[in-house]
């Protein structure tokens, strides 16, 4: 037979894979090719890619924000937001709303399907509210979208020796500039205040001449007119003609003639003082810096948005140049413009922590692949890995996924995977270079021989991840970016692994010569060998902010492997090792009893078991989410309702002077009053835990425990770190009361309860009492007798009280307001509003008391609304090594004696909630994997039984993940459940390499057990090398990571536990149904 004719008929066994995989190893010059552009693509993406901290993520859900300043909570609930309430709430799609009514504003948070359209959503929201009925006054408000681009950029604070009017103009100068910026957004400014033209009437005066407001303000808009009156032909030209007395200056605003409706007449700066001024102060922002020796400082409050897509950090940079370069000519020199917030800090911080974890990971899968495979197989496979990053990293933009925390940790989570297929093939090739193949044939023949396995599990991986990358939710929104990442670079990997690899190999191997090396050579080899483990191991496991025995750890553990390598391998390889050998041992003893074989199928079991007791023995506690350490706290500061802004500005003073004496402070703002005067926030950040000698997490305390002396409030104190889905409080308690009264009562009760449990902290109700109130009951027929209406009473008795803007002034480019407004010193005093005085038709002065009654009553703090009914929200904290499932059932147990009233209903929210929620999704994610991976191995196996073999490694990894989550300490929570289903894909790959070649050995004629023994002897070393290598590529995530460990830490004893069940239970179960099938074949052809 011919050359050719043996080559054709070589190719004719290949698979389609193993054609293509020899295209390239005998088109070398393709492979330069591929990897040009595999670089060229990642690179490019590398720096165009938006960087970020979260995923961009336009979520379903919809808000409604009214502002109705003066308004009590009961007010706004009833005239604001129930009407709104009511009109949307027979909207297609909707799954959940939620409001809440407080003094002046009302908030409402409507969530719908996620299949639904939410900017076509959006216009729908908008056209209802346009239909809805409001007070006077309000105007209509408008639907928002949910974006996590419209999370702020950057704070930043405007300080300086002007009066708060000045420093707003300078606030407004810089906002303009900042918008100049492309990919900027908006640019917010709070704190404070504009300027306006007042015009304070005398009411000795008014009454005299018989004039009302209405007289005032009527007056001052036909005055105050610009109008287009049309064309004349003068000459040659048309010319257009327009009136415009405009007011211009305050003198002209003075000389306004008011005329009476009984044609009395005066000016009005006869009858009222009119003052070019600023607008009342409701909000006040203080800022201070660590190094400012001024201290907390009254400053302009500045929020930076970006646009959708643009880059944070580069975004962030630009914004932050502007500031620095604007001294002197966008603001003046003596004025401090300082950056409070800044969300490329928190980005550039998340990112570079996962790029170390990357980094570390890459150079533990190197190790590992050197100790068990060899230095020129390790170079060759560790190409692999970037390989595969820089395609993933190149097709993220495709998919619409962003450089952003999760993109990198499902790169890190993927780092060990790429290699595997790599491993695999490089094993079999340089099994058979062993054997006496040529680098060429052994290329071809060990990639064609492997790559239908390794085809399948990819797909099994791929296959486990799919349902993650659709999982349903706002917390899937935010972490299908993990799966849909490996998904990417395990495609890459396996496309590489195809063709680079191959190629490669045959490329190098057909240069190199086998050498003999003398003794002395071979020693010294041998110590580069260590020094080299020794110094890339300390360099995978240090970290300045880590504990100082990590690198220490992991130095010695790859030491100590290399140590057993040189001493008891020697030249040999593993499969020539006595591991090996007693691993063959095992085997056979194990397979020649069948007793043997059932033993350890009901050990497997009781494991299994005594893992899934872990639970409701309390050994294995349940949690939503990990506590990671905060980096900044929020202080909520509550003072006693109708406190004035001169009050509330008192304790958070107080409140500063502790924050200030605290050396871990960097900075922070205090946002004072807003919509009611008795309210607080103050936003603080610490310093770099670099700077600090204490955890964010005792940080937190000790400010807790100053704050705590404080009297005359009440604050709360929360610590965040920002970044991860949004969640809330751990510990919510829902009450639904039809009597709302006793439902507050109860809701009080509870919270004394829950107080008492410990690790419970910052115990809030939703409803407290309000501001004291006067309701103004006006007496209708008594009011028509004058010729009033209610309508027309309250016009007068808000004009009189808040003012009225009646018109406006032109300065420049700029429109003023001229608002009309009571002289303070005739509307004080006990007697206010009993002797406010109200204009009647025919022109006479009435007493409000007369056609009105006065009630004393006591406001509300706020109201909620779930789904249009009313709620009481009882919510807490929890300490730091506590676990919210635990207080929830000890809360349970309280109130058991606690008698509820008829019509109350009890809802347990927060982390309860969040649980049953999640983990039912990923329950559902899980069978779907489990079901997907079933069908590609029984169309790979061509068989039912097979596939059920290859899957009993899925419940042992479940043993790993419960029994590892114990022993390090960890909680069974979202991320721990998620690295569980990740497990259904990634702990089958080394069973369907190991069956797969059984079946390959029983198929050239072998007998049952020889066939399990040496497909368990042959692939022992790669079972164990790509087990560690994806162990090693999650490991530092582990320690530098805390929020992710629950993650990293079940896919590393996970991965642990299969393997050995891979390489025991695999060929156990292989036998009994292998042995069950040759009884059956037996058997028919007896009866046959």
């Amino acid at each position: 037979m011919s050359k050719k004719e043996t080559r054709r008929g070589e190719e004719s066994r290949l698979t389609f894979l193993g054609r293509i995989a020899s295209y390239f190893i005998n088109t070398p010059q393709m492979t330069i090719l591929t990897l040009l552009i595999m670089i060229t693509l990642g690179s490019v993406s590398l720096f165009i890619l938006p960087k970020e901290s979260l995923p961009e993520i336009v979520f379903p859900t919809l808000t409604v924000q009214s502002l109705y300043p003066g308004a009590s909570a009961l007010d706004v609930e009833q005239l604001v937001t129930d009407p709104i309430e009511i009109k949307l709430s027979g909207l297609d799609d909707l799954e959940d709303m939620v409001s809440e009514s407080s003094a002046g504003v009302s908030f409402i948070t409507m969530t719908f399907l996620e299949s639904v359209d939410i900017q076509k959503k959006e216009l729908e929201v908008d056209s209802l509210l346009s239909e809805v009925v409001l007070p006077a006054g309000l105007d209509t408000p408008n639907a928002s979208i949910f974006k996590t681009s419209e999370l702020p950029l950057l704070t930043f604070s405007v300080t300086g020796g002007y009066s708060l009017a000045t420093l707003t103009e300078i606030g407004e100068d810089i906002r303009s500039s900042i918008e100049s910026i492309g990919a900027v957004d908006e640019v917010g400014i709070s704190g404070g205040t504009s300027r306006e033209i007042q015009v304070s009437l005398d009411w000795a005066k008014i009454y005299a001449l018989d004039l009302t407001v209405d007289d005032v303000k009527n007056a001052l808009q036909a005055q105050n007119i610009s109008l287009p009156v049309g064309e004349e032909v003068i000459g040659d030209l048309t010319t257009s003609l327009s009136i415009d007395s405009r007011f211009e200056t305050v003198e002209q605003i003075g000389e306004t003639l008011i005329v009476g409706s009984k044609g009395q007449n005066v000016f009005l700066d006869e009858i009222a003082v009119i003052k070019d001024t600023t607008s009342d102060i409701k909000r006040l922002n203080r800022t201070y810096y660590l190094d400012n020796p001024k201290g907390s400082e009254i400053s302009i409050y500045g929020t930076v948005l970006r646009k959708k897509g643009a880059d944070v950090l580069a975004t962030s940079a630009k914004v932050k140049a502007l500031i620095a370069n604007g001294k002197g000519t966008v603001y003046p020199p003596d004025v401090e413009v300082g950056i409070v917030y800044d969300n490329a800090r928190n980005v550039s911080r998340d990112l570079s922590n996962i790029q170390v974890s990357a980094v570390s990971g890459l150079l533990v899968v190197v190790l590992v692949l050197f100790l068990f495979i060899g230095l020129k197989e390790s170079f060759i496979v560790s190409i692999t890995i970037p390989l595969s990053l820089m395609t993933a990293i190149g097709l993220l933009g495709n998919f619409g996924i962003s450089l952003n925390t999760f993109a990198i940790l499902g790169l890190i989570v993927s780092l060990g995977l790429l290699v595997d297929n790599s491993i695999i093939v490089m094993e079999n090739m340089d099994r058979l270079s062993r054997m006496g193949y040529t680098p060429m044939r052994a290329a071809l023949e060990g990639t064609n021989q492997v790559s239908m396995p390794i085809l399948a599990s990819t797909l099994t991986t791929v296959a486990a991840f799919l349902p993650l990358a659709i999982l349903p939710g706002i917390l899937g929104s935010f972490v299908n970016t993990i799966p849909r990442t490996i998904i990417l670079a395990l495609v890459s990997s396996l496309v590489i692994s195809i063709t680079v690899t191959p190629s490669i190999y045959a490329l190098v191997m057909s240069r190199m010569k086998r050498r003999i090396y003398s003794s002395r050579r071979r020693r010294f080899n041998r110590i580069v060998g260590l020094g080299f483990v020794i110094l890339i191991s300390y360099a995978a496991f240090y970290d300045s902010e880590a504990a100082w025995w990590l690198p220490i750890a992991g130095m010695i553990f790859f030491t100590s492997l290399m140590i057993m390598k040189i001493f008891l391998l020697k030249d040999k390889s593993i499969d020539e090792s006595k591991l090996v050998r007693r691993y063959e041992l095992l085997l056979k003893s194990l397979l020649e009893k069948t007793w043997r074989q059932v033993l350890v199928l009901a050990l497997g079991l009781f494991v299994l078991i005594s893992s899934i007791s872990l639970i409701p023995l309390g050994l294995l506690k349940v949690n939503f989410f990990p506590q990671n350490e905060p980096t900044s706290l929020t202080i909520k500061i509550d003072t006693p309702s109708g406190t004035t802004l001169e009050g509330t500005l008192e304790i958070v003073e107080q409140v500063e002077s502790i924050l200030e004496s605290d050396s871990a402070i960097a900075v922070f703002n205090s946002n004072v009053g807003g919509q009611v005067a008795d309210y607080a926030v103050i936003d603080a950040t610490m310093s770099d835990k670099s700077g600090r000698e204490v955890s964010g997490f005792e940080v937190v305390s000790r400010i807790d425990q100053s704050i705590r002396r404080i009297a005359g409030a009440e604050i709360t104190v929360s610590g965040s770190a920002g970044g991860g889905p949004p969640v809330g409080k751990p510990v919510v308690i829902e009450l639904n009361a039809q009597d709302y009264e006793a439902g507050r009562m109860l809701a009080q009760n509870y919270k004394n309860k829950l107080e008492q449990i410990p690790g419970v902290y910052n115990v809030q109700l939703s409803v407290t009492d309000g501001k004291p109130g006067i309701d103004i009951v006006v007496n209708a027929p008594k009011a028509v007798q004058y010729g009033l209406s209610v309508s027309a009473v309250a016009s007068q008795v808000r004009n009189s009280l808040d003012g009225t803007i009646a018109t406006t002034l032109k300065s420049g480019q700029e429109l003023i307001d001229v608002r009309i407004v009571s002289r303070d010193s005739e509307l004080e005093g006990s007697q206010k509003l009993q002797g406010l005085m109200i204009r009647t038709p025919q022109g006479a002065s009435i007493p409000l008391s007369l056609v009105a009654d006065f009630n004393y009553t006591q406001g509300l703090s706020s109201i909620r609304h779930d789904n249009t009914v009313r709620v009481i929200v009882l919510d807490a904290d929890v300490l730091e090594g506590y676990n919210a499932g635990d207080i929830t059932d000890e809360f349970m147990k309280s109130i058991e004696n606690i008698e509820k009233p008829f019509g109350v209903d009890l809802k347990l929210s927060g982390d309860a909630e969040g649980i049953q929620d999640s983990f039912l999704n990923l329950f559902r994610s899980m069978i779907a994997a489990v079901l997907l991976v079933f069908l590609i191995l029984a169309v790979q196996f061509k068989s039912i039984a097979q596939p059920f073999a290859i899957l009993t490694t899925v419940p042992m990894a479940l043993v790993g993940v419960f029994f590892g989550l114990v022993v390090t300490g960890n909680e069974f929570g979202f991320y721990a459940f998620f690295g569980l289903v990740s497990l259904v894909g990634i702990a089958v790959n080394d069973a369907i390499v190991l069956i797969d070649f059984m079946n390959q050995l029983r198929n050239e004629g072998k007998a049952l057990i020889p066939s399990i023994i040496e497909a368990g002897k042959t692939r022992f070393n790669p079972v164990l090398a790509t087990t560690m290598t994806t162990i090693g590529g999650v490991l530092p995530l582990s320690f530098r990571e805390v929020y992710y460990a629950q993650f990293s830490y079940s896919l590393v004893f996970g991965l642990l536990i299969t393997t050995v069940m891979t390489l025991i239970l695999i060929p156990i179960v292989y036998h009994l149904i292998e042995k069950s099938k040759e009884k059956s074949k037996q058997s028919e052809k007896g009866v046959a």
